[in-house]
C-alpha cells in the first residue's frame, strides 16, 4: 500500500496513449459536480470524494482518478489502495495538465 507521499501516478502524456492504444482504463473523476459542467474526459464516471469510500469500481483494469490538480485525487487514491484497489492509480495534475497537453 502506498504512503501518502508516494502516490501511484500517470501522466497525461501516458494516459492519452493509453487510450490511442483502446487500452481498458477506469476514469473516475472525483470533483464535485459544478467543475464537470466546465470540462470533462469523455467516459469518465463521477464518484465524488466524498462518496469514493462507498463506490464500487471494476479490479481488472487500472483506475486513473482525477480532479482539477490532483490533490484530491491522490487522497482518493490512496482510500482505494486502503480498499484494496491496488489497481488505481493518480492522474498528475488534474484537468489542469489534461486541458494543458490538449492544447499543445
Amino acid at each position: 500500500m502506498p504512503t501518502p507521499e508516494h502516490i501511484p501516478e500517470i501522466t497525461v502524456e501516458m494516459l492519452r496513449q493509453w487510450r490511442a492504444e483502446n487500452r481498458s482504463v477506469c476514469l473516475v473523476d472525483v470533483r464535485q459536480e459544478g467543475e464537470r459542467d466546465v470540462s470533462n474526459i469523455e467516459g469518465s464516471v463521477h464518484v465524488p470524494l466524498s462518496e469514493i469510500s462507498h463506490a464500487e469500481f471494476p479490479a481488472d483494469v487500472p483506475l486513473v482518478v482525477f480532479c482539477h490538480a490532483g490533490v484530491r485525487s491522490a487522497v482518493a487514491v490512496y482510500q482505494l489502495h486502503q480498499r484494496g484497489y491496488e489497481n488505481a492509480i493518480n492522474l498528475a495534475g488534474g484537468m489542469v495538465a489534461w486541458e494543458r497537453f490538449k492544447g499543445a
